[in-house]
């Protein structure tokens, strides 16, 4: 495996967060209903952390040698997730869609783990190993939102 594999699965990584990231951002400006308010602060809290991870990511990028993706036409060729409008769907639906879109950031987060563990790179598998854990405590929060509902 070469160093430009790591590079693309981490742009795959970018592009995704970016997208799960958007995703959120339009349940929190968007949600109605009366879940409202707990929804718009959970993913307020969700979208600040990816913010900053975007930013760590397109970093790590650079650090290993290679230019950050940037942009909706880049991104939209190397994500893993279909976006798509949630506004009007209820909060099981709502949360089942964001759920759905971190798992599959999740697979692409444990690909990109694999292949720093090939490359050799701990500060890669670092940074991405702490993606995971967040992606799978919002996974947690999202899931825990909806158990119990129709």
């Amino acid at each position: 495996m070469s160093k430009n594999i790591l590079f693309h699965q981490l742009e795959i990584v970018l592009a995704d967060t970016y997208v799960v990231l958007m995703q959120t951002q339009n349940v929190h400006w968007n949600f109605t209903g009366n879940t409202f308010y707990g929804m718009h602060q959970m993913t307020e809290s969700q979208y600040v952390d990816m913010v900053e991870a975007i930013d760590l990511l397109a970093e790590r990028i650079r650090a290993i040698g290679h230019t950050a993706p940037s942009g909706l036409p880049a991104y939209s060729n190397l994500t893993t997730i279909e976006a798509h409008d949630v506004t009007m769907l209820n909060t099981k639906a709502t949360c089942q869609h964001l759920i759905d879109c971190n798992q599959k950031l999740c697979k692409s987060l444990k690909l990109a783990i694999q292949s720093a563990i090939t490359e050799k790179d701990p500060a890669t598998e670092d940074m991405i190993i702490e993606r995971l854990q967040a992606h799978e405590k919002f996974i947690w929060m999202l899931t825990a939102t909806i158990s119990g509902t129709d």
